[in-house]
């Protein structure tokens, strides 16, 4: 239909490409691909009033084909090997940015659960980008679905819990078999889900990461549970501050509330967090 449509508003003398695509299936996945289906195309000129390959010396190109965007490309492209599905709490500039780095490798969060939304002071270090004209104060959508809807743009499937550890850990009660995460990653810095997190009511969630910036971030923790919960991240927690008797450089940065302190961020508007540049989180 389209070449009858072309031809009809076409006078003798114009030439127009034909695009000409034939698969063939072979016995295994092409190589560095994920398919076994191979794809040959050519372009030859059509000619008008005649065809296709009226003139012997009519070129014909091959055509390359880009791949979509999807999660194997984007494994391929990161070199890294697909992860165990994760759930993320806590979608603010670290979260944000960890979601991001593992969305690009084809491994984001399944789960992505926040209680805030964007506000124009967000922009300073979170993963996620305002528009381009102008904050205002207008930049008020869901930090967990501002979040999971860019992961969408990278073959993501992950779904938003506006809500908190306790509304997150009910989404993942309905998670059976193969769909159920094996982690859950939390860079909230809050002590309340932390402790919460840790206690008998969790005790059949997934296994939990924990990721806090201390000290303006001169100081990074990363606190991963063993086996069965077995120690907890806050049993983790608690160890490195034992730790830090012995160790009074570690414990300065991390008990440092240096930079630490509510930001005014408009007339009667204040944010309590850590000053540090975005470079900082994510260099």
């Amino acid at each position: 239909m389209a070449l009858i449509k072309s031809a009809s508003a076409s006078k003798k003398g114009d030439d127009f490409p034909v695009v000409i695509l034939m698969l063939v299936r072979r016995p295994r996945d092409l190589i560095g691909t994920d398919s076994p289906i191979e794809i040959m195309g050519y372009i030859p000129p059509r000619h008008m009033p005649g065809g296709a390959l009226q003139v012997e010396t009519d070129p014909v190109s091959s055509v390359g084909l880009r791949a979509s965007l999807s999660k194997p490309l984007l494994m391929r492209m990161g070199g890294a090997p697909a992860l165990p599905k994760w759930v993320l709490l806590g979608a603010g500039s670290l979260g944000s940015k960890i979601a991001l780095h593992l969305g690009r490798q084809g491994s984001g969060p399944a789960l992505v659960a926040d209680t805030g939304v964007l506000a124009p002071h967000n922009a300073a270090r979170h993963g996620l980008y305002p528009p381009g004209r102008g904050l205002g104060s207008g930049w008020t959508i869901g930090k967990s679905q501002a979040l999971v809807s860019v992961l969408a743009g990278l073959a993501g499937d992950s779904v938003a819990v506006q809500g908190d550890h306790l509304a997150l850990n009910e989404a993942v009660k309905t998670m059976r078999g193969k769909s159920r995460p094996a982690w859950l990653l939390n860079a909230t810095a809050s002590l309340a889900a932390r402790e919460t997190l840790a206690g008998p009511d969790f005790r059949k969630a997934p296994r939990q990461i924990e990721v806090s910036l201390y000290d303006g971030g001169q100081l990074g923790v990363m606190a991963i549970e063993g086996d069965m919960r077995n120690p907890n991240t806050l049993e983790l927690i608690c160890d490195l501050y034992q730790q830090t008797a012995d160790d009074p450089v570690t414990g300065d940065r991390l008990f440092s509330s240096e930079g630490v302190g509510r930001i005014e961020t408009g007339q009667g508007c204040g944010s309590l967090t850590t000053v540090m540049t975005d470079a900082r989180i994510a260099p």
